[in-house]
């Protein structure tokens, strides 16, 4: 099997994390499923895409691949680190940013009119691991059986790693404005590669609180005094008229022979899957650490349900009562439809080697004991129009739908920029409807369009009266105008009583342990010495660099470690905790040959981080004039399937 290399280009939001698929057609073979794998359940009716980007729809396939790669290499390099559903959710998300951000990479460079020629795709397919053997090219007659054998069209293929192959000159462009300096790499260098040893004493909140709380007068008295700790953040007030999809696609006809149209071009994609089965199961889950003992029980535990089964029980209100998976147990074990390579190898074997209404024995998969039902098998195929007949007409109303969202509020914009008066009535007088987000901070709610990063950025960026581009949001677009700005003010003393309390109670506590440390770094000796009668513990932190988080070191004492000479006791530094004491006692400086070798690596590592940092901002920036809807119904199932 020729092998599909995979790397990830290390964004670390989510959305835009792209994962690049380094060698020739990867992704176009992630998309067309030529490895194996395929569609996992779906229900009757359900659509068929994870995602919607102004309208267009990014087929579900195309996110289960991905998904499938990204959860193989994360069970690999954390095995038994991680729960299930931790992990789920992370691959998830990584596998939505990969398809999205790889979307929109796509998209981006057919605007900025990018180009790839024959040539430069059939150099790319030659030269290319993927279709090498002992270092060179299969030929072109072995290239296009393996396509064929995979029902692939040769033409489609390479027009698919067509656009990925633009959408890497996009990101080359990028990429090529980033610029790292010399005196960044130096201080990164230091940050990195210098080391100290240190010693340090805590001197702990909780050794100096008080037991008894303080009287009622001293915590009013003391929140009066430092009522400036205690205040509410500016919140804001926007008015916005909000440009709705909805109710532009109740009105906005399909034709029959638009939905056909949509559906041949989708035929060989969106459309289409392989040997198929659905399945039911019970799941008892057997933990990672689990001895002997504890597995042979779960085991029985599993084996007396089936016999349950075959005794005549009904398989669904089994599952309902006794299966462990939370994404399936509700619908009565039911997985919907998936293809090969979607499940784990054990659950699959079993599945499809059973027949239709069969049930199999007790299963061991890396989740625990599975009993398994097959309900239907469906055979390599492309669904009929009619089955997705109501999905294509619901996306090409959804991409009509935005596109006269589009065309409304840049009409609005054009009427405002005509009128004199303030934006509200501006806004009444060419017939609009006003809508309020009442105050909001950041961080919280704006009104019923709930918590957006993207209006709380509008809104937060805008000056009193200004009025905001539109701005994307789940129900279409809005644009904003800033009513009020209510600047911060101190809290009602009632609503942060527990609060002052507890500052009151941890104050006093520093002042107590401020003392003592006061006397701790005056003292003569070494630190073990200069606490030994105080009964504090003195522990040990050996060849800590700058960059390096190492509670309770905070950056103030490391720098002042980096600073001192080798013996000196420095502090009191304030954590989280209470008060640090440090001792420096070693010091590691860089050689000059590291200085040589780790400095050109590391300026390697930098100009590439740099370079991430320079995409992800162009993303965002593309991303906050799309309207993207998720399938969230089938993120939950196939959460539920893994």
């Amino acid at each position: 099997m020729l092998d599909v290399m995979r790397r990830s280009k290390g964004f670390t939001k989510i959305i835009f994390g792209l994962v690049v698929l380094a060698t020739a057609g990867s992704l176009a073979l992630a998309m067309y499923g030529l490895w194996g794998g395929g569609l996992s359940g779906k229900e009757q009716g359900a659509p068929d895409w994870i995602a919607n980007v102004d309208g267009e729809p990014i087929p579900t396939i195309v996110f289960q691949k991905t998904r499938s790669a990204i959860e193989n290499d994360m069970r690999q390099r954390f095995a038994g680190q991680a729960s299930d559903e931790a992990l789920a959710s992370y691959v998830d998300q990584q596998a939505l940013g990969s398809v999205l951000g790889q979307y929109l990479s796509e998209r981006e460079a057919e605007r900025a009119g990018l180009r790839v020629t024959a040539a430069e795709i059939s150099s790319d397919i030659v030269n290319s691991p993927t279709w090498q053997k002992d270092g060179r090219f299969v030929g072109v007659q072995a290239y296009r059986k393996i396509l064929e054998m995979n029902r692939i069209k040769v033409a489609e293929f390479e027009r698919e790693r067509q656009k990925e192959l633009a959408a890497e000159k996009l990101r080359s462009a990028v990429y090529a404005l980033a610029r790292v300096d010399d005196a960044e790499v130096d201080r990164r260098f230091r940050d990195e590669v210098e080391r100290v040893d240190v010693e340090y004493v805590l001197l702990a909140d909780t050794a100096f609180a008080d037991a008894k709380p303080a009287a009622p007068a001293e915590v009013r008295s003391w929140y009066s005094s430092h009522a400036s700790r205690f205040t509410t953040p500016e919140a804001r007030r926007a008015v916005y008229i909000l440009f709705d999809r909805e109710s532009k696609a109740a009105s906005l006809p399909v034709s029959d022979a638009e939905i056909k149209d949509a559906y041949e071009k989708g035929k060989t994609t969106t459309y289409s899957h392989p040997d198929q089965r659905r399945a039911s199961h019970i799941l008892i889950k057997v933990p990672q650490d689990a001895p002997p003992e504890k597995d042979a029980e779960i085991k029985a535990k599993a084996a007396a349900l089936l016999a349950r089964v075959r005794a005549g029980e009904d398989f669904a209100t089994l599952a309902r009562q006794n299966s462990e998976d939370p994404g399936s147990a509700a619908a009565g074990g039911d997985l919907g439809f998936f293809g090969r390579n979607r499940m784990v190898k054990e659950f699959e074997d079993a599945a499809f080697s059973l027949s239709v209404g069969a049930v199999s024995d007790v299963v061991k998969s890396p989740f625990g004991y599975h009993i398994i039902k097959v309900t239907e098998a469906r055979p390599a195929g492309v669904q009929p129009l009619d089955e997705v007949k109501a999905e294509i007409r619901r996306s090409l109303v959804v991409t009509k739908a935005q596109e006269e969202v589009r065309k409304s509020a840049e009409e609005f914009e054009r009427k405002l920029a005509a009128q004199e008066s303030s934006f509200d009535k501006s806004a009444s007088a060419l017939g609009y409807k006003l809508a309020d987000t009442g105050y909001f901070e950041k961080g919280s709610p704006a009104g019923p369009l709930g918590r957006l990063p993207q209006v709380e950025d509008a809104v937060f960026s805008l000056k009193p009266g200004g009025v905001s581009a539109p701005v994307t949001v789940p129900q279409g677009l809005a644009v904003f105008s800033l009513a009020e700005v209510r600047a911060p003010r101190p809290a009602p003393f009632d609503n942060v009583k527990e609060k002052v309390e507890t500052e009151l109670k941890k104050s006093r506590a520093r002042d107590k342990a401020r003392s003592i440390a006061g006397e701790i770094v005056a003292a003569k000796g070494d630190l073990k010495g200069r606490v030994e009668k105080r009964k504090l513990e003195v522990k040990s932190l050996p060849q800590v660099t700058r960059a390096q988080s190492l509670p309770p070191l905070t950056d103030a004492s490391k720098a002042a470690a980096f600073a001192a000479p080798i013996g000196a006791v420095l502090g009191p530094y304030e954590t989280d905790d209470g008060l640090l004491v440090i001792a420096v006692k070693g010091k590691s400086p860089a050689t000059s040959d590291e200085a040589v070798s780790e400095r050109a690596s590391l300026r390697r590592r930098m100009l590439d981080e740099e370079r991430n940092t320079l995409y992800q901002a162009f993303l965002s920036r593309v991303e906050k004039t799309s309207q993207i809807e998720i399938n969230e119904g089938l993120l939950r199932r196939t959460r539920g399937q893994s």
